[in-house]
């Protein structure tokens, strides 16, 4: 069997037959796949930038972006973001479906799905169910852009657009804004990370676009699942924040922790940080430790991380045991 060498491929670039994304793409494929499989596991990998073109691509499109959605609004007197829409497919056509290149697409997919939900929203007064059925047309387009792109993140985008749905048809608005129900985020949340469970468990090895595909989803699901759990820790509207609420929220940061470790996910530990510096930080304050109140919970936390970071696996196998044995197969990998 003939062995090609790198050589080899920038000569196929220089001919033509291959562009740069596609070497840039087949040297990251080979280099994926020489890496062990712990340490593929370990780094949670997913493909987001080949090269700074990636990150040249992206700024160029903004821009583009912008100007094509201004310039739309002014010729036509329509909502700038129905041109910052089309100006995304347009884009989406080269820098996506020819070029593949992989920053751009994800940037690309949520300008294209952000736009079209703001455009249904901002452009149609309606209430009730009215927007609600907008918010499904705008999924409906989602799902149109996945056909045609196949870009991971648009499944979330279309998550987010029924999960914006939901909220307005269920929750209603006050004043134009979606109103905020902590039990309603939880239970979209965690359908969410069901959702993205399903792609996961369809890939338990991680090696194709399914994983992408629920990366998204669980960085979706992340934001909703942790403020939805922490609501039920009565700390949010209160001046000053004691030890039940520091308990309260370390234990449901825990559940958090024992559940990313469980299905090898990060993003909800990510997401709940935030709520658990906060917490600390006011905790020392109301006990006199003011002015290195967050300099002490930081170190804390980020050692802490630090160090679930270099022994993640074997946390995970720790955190496994406590999972029924049929369960464990399912998830382990």
């Amino acid at each position: 069997m003939t062995e090609y060498t790198d050589k080899d491929l920038k000569s196929c670039v220089e001919a033509g037959i291959l562009t740069g994304q596609q070497y840039a793409d087949v040297k990251a494929y080979v280099h994926r796949g020489d890496e062990s499989d712990n340490n593929r596991r370990e780094s949670e990998y997913f493909r987001l930038i080949s090269g700074f073109n990636d990150i040249f691509v992206v700024v160029a499109c903004v821009l583009v972006l912008a100007a094509v959605g201004s310039l739309f609004s002014h010729i036509t007197s329509l909502n700038p973001s129905l041109g910052v829409a089309i100006g995304a497919w347009i884009l989406a056509e080269y820098f996506v479906r020819r070029q593949r290149m992989a920053l751009p697409a994800v940037a690309l997919a949520l300008a294209f799905g952000g736009a079209c939900l703001f455009f249904f929203y901002e452009a149609f007064y309606f209430e009730g169910w009215l927007i609600g059925a907008l918010s499904l047309l705008a999924a409906v387009l989602q799902v149109l852009f996945w056909w045609r792109f196949r870009v991971p993140v648009t499944i979330a985008v279309l998550a987010g657009c029924l999960v914006f749905t939901a909220q307005l048809l269920i929750a209603g608005t006050t004043n134009g804004v979606p109103v905020s129900i902590p039990l309603l985020q939880l239970a979209m949340g965690i359908a969410v990370f069901a959702f993205a469970m399903w792609w996961d468990l369809k890939d338990p090895e991680r090696q194709n676009y399914r994983a992408d595909v629920a990366f998204w989803l669980h960085m979706l699901a992340a934001p909703l699942v942790v403020s939805g759990a922490f609501s039920f820790v009565t700390m949010y509207g209160n001046e000053t924040l004691s030890l039940w609420h520091a308990a309260g929220v370390t234990m449901v940061y825990v559940s958090l922790a024992l559940v990313s470790l469980w299905v090898d996910r990060r993003a909800l530990m990510l997401a709940a940080l935030g709520v658990l510096v906060f917490t600390y930080s006011n905790v020392l304050s109301e006990y006199g430790v003011v002015s290195l109140n967050f300099a002490i919970t930081g170190l804390v936390v980020g050692v802490g991380l630090l160090a679930l970071s270099v022994y993640w696996q074997r946390c995970r196998i720790a955190a496994l045991t406590l999972l029924p044995g049929r369960l464990q197969q399912k998830i382990a990998k």
